[in-house]
């Protein structure tokens, strides 16, 4: 499999990671799905200041990706246009910087104890809010955690999402962090 036949693979799988309908378009309801299956999962009343500080982060993160990528601005995304979009102008450009900033926002919802880091479990409960069974979080964590320490800080993670994003090579260590691609 070539580097570009591994990058469309893996940027479906996360396509259809964030399809929760199953549609095969995003909208801002599949976003709001996850984090609705996070905030719960943590046992986050829905109409508490965290779940809504988290719901909007996510609408925020689909907004401004929606305005990139949704070609005939129809408030969906097509996995055509999200292929196209992460590939052409992110991968091939190496233009990471909204993803980064993205992730910084993400990263806040996904540090659910407020440490400055994503602990093992944040990290898996975040993954099985996907579907992602746990024992594949532990086994993806263990594979990102690169120096061990049983934890993520910002820039790891970000490190780990330059890596998704913009890496061809099936090994890299960041292909694992929305779970393992199948």
């Amino acid at each position: 499999m070539s580097g570009s036949e591994f990058y469309k693979k893996k940027m479906t799988y996360l396509f259809k990671l964030w399809d929760f309908n199953k549609d095969n378009t995003l909208q801002i309801d599949d976003y709001r799905h996850w984090v609705d299956n996070l905030t719960k999962a943590r046992g986050i009343a829905p109409d508490s200041e965290a779940a809504k500080q988290a719901r909007s982060a996510l609408e925020r993160e689909f907004e401004a990706l929606a305005k990139l990528v949704d070609k005939d601005k129809d408030g969906k995304i097509t996995l055509d246009e999200w292929i196209d979009y992460y590939h052409n102008h992110v991968a091939v450009n190496k233009n990471i910087k909204d993803i980064i900033a993205a992730s910084n926002g993400v990263f806040k919802v996904l540090d659910h104890d407020g440490s400055g880091f994503v602990s093992e479990s944040e990290y898996v409960m975040s993954l099985e809010c996907w579907g992602i069974p746990a024992e594949e979080g532990k086994k993806c964590f263990h594979i990102i955690d690169l120096n061990g320490d049983g934890k993520l800080t910002v820039d790891e993670a970000n490190s780990l999402i330059s890596d998704f994003y913009l890496s061809f090579d099936p090994k890299a260590a960041g292909n694992y962090f929305f779970g393992e691609i199948k």
